[in-house]
């Protein structure tokens, strides 16, 4: 009789402590879990690229809309055209090809308040 009850005890006994290293494993992976998870921050505003913007000596001027409407004007051509933001960057596709020679896509880095084109910085 002794015998049966000190199985039934160490039976118990084996049960609590199993169930507790399950819980333990559980716990231990919801951590990792939490760990590794990417903290999803409040999006970056951009700067709204539109407005006029012009390069020190006035020969080179792109205008952007809010409709996704551009124009751009390099010494007396005006060209007209769509742009997207990607990024910090505005994707610009011409209308008709661009400027005479030019690929009709061109890519703008958008900054606060000014845009560089081709190595250029235009401000508003």
């Amino acid at each position: 009789m002794k015998q049966l009850l000190f199985l039934f005890i160490l039976s118990i006994s084996i049960l609590g402590l199993n169930s507790c290293s399950k819980k333990d494993a559980k716990n231990n992976v919801a951590e990792e879990i939490a760990k590794t998870e990417v903290n999803v921050a409040a999006p970056v505003k951009l700067p709204d690229p539109s407005g006029t913007y012009s390069d020190s000596d006035g020969g080179l001027s792109f205008t952007f809309y809010s409709s996704g409407k551009f124009s751009s004007e390099l010494l007396g051509e005006t060209t007209f055209g769509t742009w997207t933001r990607i990024g910090n960057n505005i994707e610009l596709t011409y209308d008709e090809g661009g400027f005479a020679n030019a690929p009709s896509t061109a890519t703008v880095k958008n900054g606060d308040g000014y845009i560089i084109f081709n190595g250029t910085r235009l401000s508003k």
